[in-house]
């Protein structure tokens, strides 16, 4: 499992004109949509099989949102679940806000973020079943025997 989660960096640092169009992703642009693009083809192309969950930013305000809208519309582009950070209460909490030093959490928040994203991922496990249930593509899978099968595997 990829868990990307990209652009806090490029929306304080690079601004909205990194953003770039949807037209962007699957070409060698050097924006936001290209970039994020060129980084799903290659996970892609070295695993196949792999499953990638991308993640919107927790930061808000009117750039941080619209590169939040870009990695949504990245998600759907791709066919990628998306985690949306803000939809847990962990991420809109006193605590994660009141915690980061110049932007970034302290070492107890990161636990706080740890098990956030876990819900986040577990969620999106459950609502994009389809999605994660062909992770074994190309391997012998009846449910009667994947057990015995994983035994094997371990010997």
């Amino acid at each position: 499992l990829y868990i990307l989660a990209l652009g806090i960096n490029d929306y304080g640092k690079l601004g909205t004109s990194y953003i770039g169009t949807t037209e962007d992703m699957g070409t060698d642009a050097d924006t936001f949509y290209g970039n994020y693009g060129k980084i799903i083809q290659a996970i892609k192309n070295k695993s196949p099989n792999a499953k990638i969950v991308i993640s919107t930013l927790s930061q808000t305000g009117t750039v941080p949102d619209l590169f939040s809208s870009a990695i949504r519309t990245i998600a759907q582009h791709y066919g990628i679940p998306c985690l949306e950070l803000n939809s847990d209460p962990f991420f809109t909490s006193n605590y994660y806000l009141s915690h980061l030093h110049g932007g970034h959490p302290t070492g107890p928040v990161y636990s706080g973020m740890a098990k956030a994203y876990e819900r986040l991922i577990e969620n999106s496990m459950v609502m994009n079943l389809d999605y994660f249930e062909t992770f074994e593509n190309g391997q012998e899978t009846d449910a009667a025997n994947d057990m015995e099968r994983i035994k094997k595997m371990g010997n």
